[in-house]
Order: C-alpha cells, then structure tokens, then sequence
C-alpha cells in the first residue's frame, strides 16, 4: 500500500516538476526573444517607437528644437503639424538665432499624380488635399520672402512629385550622425493613426536612410507659381 502511495506522490512531483520546466523553458525563450529584438533595434539605431499619434510626448515644435544647426522635413502637406503649434515663428527664431542653421521642407507636389493617390489612401477629397498642400506652401513662401537675404538661402521651400513611403523628420543629419523620424500612415485610416520610429546613427540602418531621404530632397524641386495658387 504503502509503495503505492509513494508511487502516487512520485508521480504528481514528476507533473510538477515537468510544468515548472515547461513553463521555465517558455519564460527563457519570451527572454531571450525579447532580448534578441533588443540587440536587433539597438544595432539598427532604432531608439523609439510610436505606436500612434497619442503616444507622441509633445508636439511636432518640440521635437524640432532638438536641432542644433539643420532641420529637414518631408511630408505630404504638413498642415496638422503646424496646426499643432506655429511652426512658421518657430522657423523664423531657428534662423535668426543661429547664422548657420538651415531648413529643408519638401512637401507632395499639390497637382502631381502623388497626390491623387495620397487622397485616395488618406480617404480624403483630392480638391480638399490639393488645397491643404497649396495653403501651406503658400504660408512657407511667405515665410521666405519675408527674411532677411542671407536667411532666405538657408530655408528650402521645396515639392516633391513621387509619394514616398512615409514622412520624414531629419534632426542635425549627416552621413553618420543625427537623428531621423520615420512616419507612415494606415491606408484610408485616419491620420492620427500613423505610426512612427526613430533612427539615431551610426548605424547601416541610419545611413541607408540617410541616403533615401537625401536623394529624395535632391530630386525635389521649387514649387511653381500655379503650385502655389489656392484654388
């Protein structure tokens, strides 16, 4: 009777044990998984994740004074972003404050076919994108006529005719260093459902981003006159 008993309680130890290493080899992997993606995005440069706009810790302003000497911006009309805070004074003061500072905005050609097919993906009137593009450019080259010669050359009001596959904030960036925010949007979602994520260099990661983005603003162009128009 009594080997029996034994027998019993051996066997519910054996379950015991069993699951405990069972689940110790599931907590091991989670840990050693979680710990590979961390070397993954820290190898990558990637430093943040935003999984919507309400994770953002401030406004788009706020992130800009990060930079020291050079800001560059690709988007598609920018129009919520200034609506945020006034990024126009916010330009102005960067300009002004430092002698060697430059800007580089490049926002969607408002007429080019890019911007049909933004509309379509953002699930808004292409008219009501068109005139949003325009209105900010139009606010942008305002900006620019009204400074003082040496800092109009130092702020690039620019388009840009393909539709890349997000937005784009560069902070201070140079082949190696600085710090660039990549935004993408869902299709036909809307906007404050974008999500984001941040690359510091150096790092392989940063510098192919680095050359995308910069061969974008080196195909970009100024807008023309029609282009500016707010129909």
């Amino acid at each position: 009777m009594s080997s029996i008993l034994y027998g019993a309680i051996g066997s519910i130890i054996a379950v015991i044990v069993i699951a405990l290493a069972a689940r110790t080899r599931i907590a091991l992997g989670l840990l050693g998984s979680t710990y590979r993606l961390a070397q993954v995005l820290q190898t990558g440069g990637i430093t943040q994740f935003h999984f919507s706009r309400d994770d953002y810790s401030g406004t788009l302003r706020t992130y800009l004074s990060q930079a020291n000497h050079s800001i560059g911006i690709v988007s598609i009309s920018l129009h919520q972003k200034h609506q945020e805070g006034d990024l126009i004074d916010f330009f102005r003061t960067c300009l002004a404050r430092e002698p060697n500072f430059r800007i580089r905005i490049s926002l969607l050609a408002p007429k080019s076919e890019a911007a049909k097919g933004a509309a379509d993906a953002l699930n808004v009137a292409s008219a009501h994108l068109t005139r949003e593009i325009a209105e900010m450019l139009q606010v942008l080259d305002q900006l620019k006529t009204s400074l003082p010669p040496m800092q109009q050359q130092r702020l690039d009001v620019l388009v840009h005719d393909c539709l890349p596959m997000g937005s784009a904030v560069l902070l201070d960036a140079t082949p190696e260093q600085g710090i660039i925010q990549i935004e993408t949007k869902l299709h036909r979602a809307p906007r404050v459902e974008s999500f984001s994520f941040e690359i510091i260099g150096p790092s392989s990661f940063y510098q192919r981003n680095y050359r995308a983005w910069m061969e974008l603003f080196d195909e970009s162009r100024a807008p023309t006159a029609e282009e500016l128009k707010i129909a």
